[in-house]
């Protein structure tokens, strides 16, 4: 490990691909790395090889950063983002690519009329999309729909989820949910068995409830390794592909299509 120069007083890290950020206790937000599509911030498309400050932005509370985007959560409940937007991800109502932050539009917005959405106290975003839950505990949604993938929806749109909604992915080829009913629902891609329901198939359109219950799910990179942990016992569960020693821990070999414990040494 090596420290980033010239960054102090960060509390929060999150990295795209070929650049990261990183939230200071004073509610700024410093990047660092590629550039190409602007996502970091600083109103260029310099690659930059230290951390600067990303423009007009004080009072951040939270990152999460995709493949080449990245958004914050403001104080007031707004979240703003900046960087690659081809697919929507920005949540502007555009598909054009900014150099310095931008709210997320309300569905009422138009290119006429822009609204800013408020009212978000957490998100999360993957490779091509984000999630918001609001101060109503509904979630709104924006970027690419996978896995109806005809779909980018490039402002909000209420979405299904009711919970906080824990998702991780490269490429947003599979999902999870925690809903307020406790259970843990996953789709999308499903070669490998990382949907968690006991059978492997190309794709599952729709959500399937697994059979544990978990407090977190986290969803790995490429084809993914799903782990969760579980909510009364404390296990950490993971399924999917288990190949090259990926889920070694279980005993697991192949294709694990339930979620299996993890020895702990």
């Amino acid at each position: 490990p090596v420290a980033v120069a010239g960054l102090t007083n960060a509390v929060e890290v999150r990295a795209g691909d070929y650049h990261t950020c990183a939230r200071r206790m004073d509610g700024t937000v410093w990047c660092w790395g590629y550039n190409f599509y602007g996502e970091l911030g600083d109103g260029t498309m310099i690659n930059r090889p230290t951390a600067a400050a990303v423009m007009n932005l004080t009072t951040a509370v939270q990152i999460e950063s995709g493949a080449n985007f990245n958004c914050a959560r403001l104080m007031n409940g707004e979240v703003h983002c900046w960087g690659r937007n081809l697919e929507g991800q920005l949540g502007d109502g555009f598909r054009t690519n900014r150099t310095a932050p931008y709210p997320v539009q309300a569905p009422t917005a138009t290119a006429s009329v822009p609204v800013t959405q408020g009212g978000f106290t957490d998100m999360q975003c993957d490779y091509y999309r984000c999630y918001g839950r609001t101060s109503a505990n509904t979630v709104m949604g924006w970027g690419w729909n996978y896995p109806l993938r005809a779909t980018v929806r490039p402002e909000l749109a209420a979405v299904t989820f009711n919970r906080r909604v824990v998702t991780f992915g490269e490429p947003i080829d599979t999902e999870c949910e925690i809903r307020t009913d406790n259970l843990t629902y996953c789709r999308g891609r499903n070669e490998f068995g990382q949907v968690g329901v006991g059978r492997a198939s190309f794709t599952e359109s729709a959500f399937a409830p697994l059979t544990e219950r978990f407090s977190v799910v986290r969803l790995g990179r490429g084809y993914g390794t799903p782990c969760g942990i579980e909510r009364t016992t404390g296990r950490a569960l993971c399924w999917g592909w288990a190949g090259n020693s990926s889920l070694l821990a279980t005993g697991a070999t192949g294709v694990t299509a339930r979620a299996s414990e993890v020895v702990m040494p």
